[in-house]
């Protein structure tokens, strides 16, 4: 679903590393495999040199408790000799704020005035054995001069009391809940915990996390459903829990972004830093069975309506990632565009013994002002908002406050035109979510970051915005003619549901995508058509369209509830 078996050495593995490669021999290291020296040369293509600190997004860790070293995970492979479970740790990771990868530092990296050790792919680490009692301090200093400084404050640890009320060596039934009581100390409170086990992929070991709760609570039960949900995940089983011997983990994590950043952290030249605080326990357990909906890695529903006429296809990921409907409060438009292909032409040709005749029928669609279809697109607006209200319970926000924000002109601008033969209108200036033209695709490409902070513009939008979700829809049409000849007009809309929750770490998501479309469509009278704007959303089929959405969204909803989705979301709530 995600990709993060090969990379999680590069983006966080490796941050909380604190061996050499160049150490492997003298502490007696295990060969890495051919999917850890994968990762390690893909980190290698994507590490750069950096004399500055202007293209940084900074990404810092304080852990308090390192997981068992018996886990043999592959980022423990990075650990010097002697490193033990409990043990505490600093690390600090440069990563290109514009562009794919990572940042090796030219300069000097300390801890409290200590100098940090190079892991390589742009990170450096140290470990210590004493509890922190205080805050640590990390200092850079780039070739160049640029200087930063940050003050890493650690969080309590976390301590597994029991699993599913076993002291000693649970065994876990992938087809069973499973009940964790743990220690949640003064402090806690602001912080998430992630509850995850060892699986195994192309030689890679790592942690494979199915469920995240708030530090409420000391003793959550976590579904069954959600040991189908894990955040890496594909056919064949991939992304599987390892069977027989396994560890399970718990990760105390608190994530302080970008804009939350406080003055007491000298960033400097940095444009971007994202500080996180974890703390992990571990217990080694036996696992057993298997998960009842084996691995889900989306769901995908598709069919047509009660007359044929309406196809729909729709999806939406796995619970990591796949957020239910439940959990939408407030929706807003980002995107509403209407494209139509008002002209085509079909051809016909026979012949004598002499002469070969051929003959060409052009269907076209009355060409209407801009006001006919600005009423179109707000019909469809009035009547979708309406529907989601009603069905799920989510209201809209004003276009405006969208539109508004300051991330949105990120976005891609409409071409609107409104011709003969096509039209192209956009509803009250909304703009394009996804890159069209070649310069807007290099401009996306170009926008990439490797930043760990979930400021996204998107994220960003939402949050200035006040809701937890955007609705992008591109509402197209296709002149025709039935099998009696007579012109129609053929609409279908292609949607998507970004979101976010701000319960967990903003952590962006996926209510639904998919597509709505006819096979059929009605006749029409042209000059109807041009005297009332109420016949070309008759026309259009409008009704239907949102009909049909809203019947692919119901019946996802009911899937997703029977799935598991708002049990997964609501652990520890």
């Amino acid at each position: 679903m995600k990709k993060i078996v090969l990379i999680s050495f590069i983006s966080f593995a490796v941050l909380t590393s604190s061996a050499q490669e160049a150490d492997d021999k003298a502490t007696n290291k295990k060969k890495k495999g051919i999917g850890e020296r994968m990762s390690g040369l893909a980190g290698k293509l994507l590490t750069a040199k950096a004399d500055n600190l202007s293209n940084v997004a900074i990404s810092t860790n304080i852990i308090s408790g390192i997981f068992d070293m018996r886990t043999e995970a592959t980022e423990t492979k990075y650990y010097p000799a002697g490193t033990q479970e409990g043990d505490y740790s600093v690390a600090v990771s440069f990563l290109k704020n514009q562009g794919a990868g990572m940042l090796d530092l030219k300069g000097v990296v300390t801890c409290d005035g200590v100098p940090m050790e190079s892991v390589g792919l742009g990170s450096y680490v140290l470990v210590f054995k004493q509890p922190f009692t205080e805050s640590k301090k990390i200092s850079i200093k780039a070739e160049n001069g640029d200087l930063a400084q940050f003050i890493l404050k650690p969080i309590p640890e976390i301590q597994i009391l029991t699993i599913n009320n076993d002291k000693i060596l649970p065994i876990l039934d992938l087809a069973e809940d499973i009940t964790v009581e743990f220690t949640n100390p003064p402090g806690s409170e602001n912080t998430v915990i992630n509850a995850g086990m060892l699986t195994d992929i192309m030689g890679v070991r790592a942690f494979n996390y199915f469920a995240d709760f708030p530090a409420k609570k000391t003793k959550v039960t976590i579904p069954k459903e959600a040991l189908s949900n894990l955040t890496v995940s594909g056919k064949m089983g991939a992304g599987q829990l390892n069977k027989g011997e396994n560890f399970f983990v718990l990760e105390r994590l608190l994530k302080t972004e970008n804009s939350n950043i406080g003055p007491e952290q000298m960033r400097g030249k940095i444009p971007s830093v994202t500080m996180f605080a974890r703390a992990y326990s571990s217990w080694r357990v036996i696992v057993k069975g298997k998960q009842e909906e084996g691995i889900i890695t989306a769901l995908n529903l598709f069919g047509k309506s009660a007359d044929k006429t309406v196809a729909y296809e729709v999806s939406k990921p796995n619970a990591q990632s796949g957020i239910p409907f439940s959990r939408g409060s407030k929706f807003g438009l980002s995107t509403l565009t209407l494209n139509g292909i008002l002209q085509t032409s079909t051809s016909s040709t026979w012949s004598s013994p002499y002469t070969i005749y051929t003959s060409t029928t052009t269907y076209t669609f009355p060409e209407l002002s801009n006001e006919h279809w600005d009423n179109l697109l707000d019909a469809f607006y009035q009547k979708m908002t309406v529907m989601f209200e009603t069905k799920f319970n989510i209201p809209f926000v004003d276009v405006g406050k969208v539109t508004g924000t300051a991330n949105y002109n990120t976005l891609f601008e409409v071409d609107e035109v409104n011709e003969e033969t096509k039209i192209s209108r956009s509803y009250k200036n909304t703009k394009r979510s996804s890159p069209q033209k070649m310069g807007e695709m290099f401009k996306a490409i170009k926008s990439i970051s490797s930043s760990q902070s979930s400021e996204t513009p998107l994220n960003n939008m939402m949050k200035e915005a006040d809701v937890d979700g955007l609705v992008n829809v591109y509402l197209n049409f296709q002149v025709s003619a039935n099998k009696a000849g007579n012109i129609i007009l053929l609409p279908s809309i292609h949607f998507s549901i970004q979101g976010r929750d701000e319960t967990k770490n903003n952590r962006n998501g996926t209510y639904a995508t998919g597509k709505i479309y006819f096979g059929t469509g009605i006749p029409f009278n042209g000059d109807a058509v041009r005297a009332d704007p109420k016949s070309l959303i008759k026309v259009c089929q409008i009704d239907k369209l949102i009909a049909a959405l809203e019947y692919a969204l119901v019946n996802l909803q009911m899937k997703e509830v029977a799935m598991g989705y708002d049990k997964i979301w609501s652990i520890g709530e």
